[in-house]
């Protein structure tokens, strides 16, 4: 059987299918806390056929003793290894092409978001990323600075998995640069990671060069659909999938500077606005409007409000974050979640009306 190639992006990272179904269950691990019954059942052995996904430390080394080619099929090193209430599982390597499909199939049912990639995910092929200078974390004269030298730049420590989506970057590969939830540019980079000597953010950040494609006259408050390549996303970077370009095309590249893939450089016909989309209003048909929320004082009401509210004004929105309703919510998706409240509590859309 030929040896298959394809690489996938989950959370910046561009990996092979065993270290993809790796830093999944590593993920969800780390999310969750789950108990073992928990871990099972959120991915059951079906979704790996009679190998199996999991095997504990101890189910391991019986194997070890009737055979050794047992050690290629798990991911052994200490780094690797599951510690599920201080029992250790290992995690299968051996992933074919059905087996696969059915694993992104069930991650993306946990609320993970993975996409394939063309060719090796590593060379050959333009992409399309987000960049956000961000106020909070960029002052003025460092923004300036920046736009005077034409670089990108993202911290070191910056998490959501900007960092590692600024690393895979290469030339040629198109950024909407932003500015917070502002649109600013499009632009193309053009060097790999740099250091600059006279950085005014010090040594802490990754830089890369870039050539303006075409930029507005003054940033604009984008208003598009929320999407976490979008600026209305409280993320630094981040890749446009494939399957989103179309969209990127019609929320960013269109209203903002009459821009169009081919514009850009890209065949447009090989990347086509999908005819069977759910409009806005048949996604919010799927919410109910009217709901009770009772309990006594302290058992979460006003979270758990905020959380119907954000689902029911922006069904959109909601989805993309993630959110994994049969686990709850991550302390990201928490923060975020009060972010967007607060966005549509200040523009009059949510209002708490209190009866006596």
């Amino acid at each position: 059987m030929p040896r298959d190639f394809t690489k996938y992006n989950f959370n910046g990272q561009i990996l092979g299918k065993g270290r993809l179904v790796l830093a999944v269950i590593k993920e969800f691990v780390k999310q969750n806390q789950p108990t073992l019954a928990e871990l099972f059942k959120a991915f059951p052995v079906e979704v790996q056929g009679r190998k199996g996904l999991f095997c504990t430390e101890q189910e391991f080394n019986e194997k070890l003793k009737t055979s050794d080619d047992v050690k290629k099929r798990f991911f052994t090193k200490d780094d690797e290894i599951l510690d599920i209430e201080g029992t250790k599982v290992l995690v299968s390597t051996q992933w074919g092409e059905g087996n696969i499909a059915d694993f992104i199939g069930q991650a993306e049912s946990q609320g993970f978001y993975i996409t394939e990639l063309e060719g090796d995910g590593l060379s050959g092929v333009t992409r399309i990323w987000k960049v956000s200078h961000s106020p909070n974390s960029i002052n003025t004269e460092q923004r300036m600075w920046l736009e005077e030298n034409s670089l990108l730049a993202v911290h070191k420590n910056t998490g959501n998995g900007s960092v590692p989506c600024f690393e895979q970057m290469s030339k040629g590969d198109i950024v909407s640069l932003g500015y917070g939830n502002q649109v600013a540019k499009i632009v193309k980079v053009i060097s790999d990671i740099e250091t600059q000597a006279d950085s005014p953010l010090g040594n802490d950040w990754l830089l890369r060069s870039y050539e303006t494609i075409k930029g507005l006259p003054a940033p604009i408050k984008y208003k598009g659909k929320h999407k976490r390549w979008s600026p209305r996303f409280n993320g630094t970077s981040w890749e446009v999938p494939k399957n989103e370009y179309w969209m990127f095309e019609e929320e960013i590249l269109q209203p903002y500077y009459a821009l169009t893939l081919k514009d850009l450089g890209f065949d447009s016909s090989q990347i086509s606005r999908p005819t069977n989309l759910s409009s806005s209003v048949e996604v919010m048909n799927t919410v109910s409007l009217n709901q009770i929320l009772y309990g006594p004082p302290g058992t979460g009401k006003t979270y758990h409000s905020i959380h119907a509210a954000v689902k029911a004004a922006e069904p959109e929105m909601f989805n993309a974050l993630g959110i994994d309703e049969s686990f709850g919510t991550t302390p990201e998706q928490r923060s975020e979640l009060t972010r967007l409240y607060k966005e549509l509590y200040n523009s009059g859309r949510i209002r708490f009306v209190t009866f006596h």
